[in-house]
């Protein structure tokens, strides 16, 4: 009977970011609905993804599991702590990281719908 050997090093990373749809498969080849100027909070989704990566030590290779929630942006507003956070990271956010996020667009109109 072969023997199991237990998994080598984990690396945990949490992800987050908005988007305009709920969906868990965010591929760009699906042409999902982009966050814009004009967003509201009927239709926005705070997206978080928290993954790990996993050493096997039996074979060499990396076990990648991800875990997704999505929250109505609505309801993260009602959460005090979350929004003032989210508020800050908005606020703080270099121009570079809000493209690369795909906020750069609607920011303003997230600060103020937030706020």
């Amino acid at each position: 009977m072969p023997t199991c050997r237990s998994p080598g090093p984990a690396w945990l990373r949490t992800n987050w970011g908005l988007t305009a749809n709920p969906e868990l498969n965010q591929h760009p080849a699906l042409g999902l609905p982009k966050l814009t100027p004009k967003v509201d909070l009927a239709n926005m989704w705070f997206r978080v993804e928290r993954q790990a990566l996993v050493a096997l030590s039996e074979t060499g290779g990396i076990l990648f599991g991800i875990r997704l929630e999505v929250v109505p942006l609505a309801k993260l507003r009602e959460n005090q702590v979350a929004r003032d956070g989210l508020l800050e990271a908005l606020n703080t956010m270099p121009e570079e990281i809000a493209d690369y996020k795909n906020l750069a667009l609607a920011r303003e109109r997230l600060i103020e719908l937030l706020g």
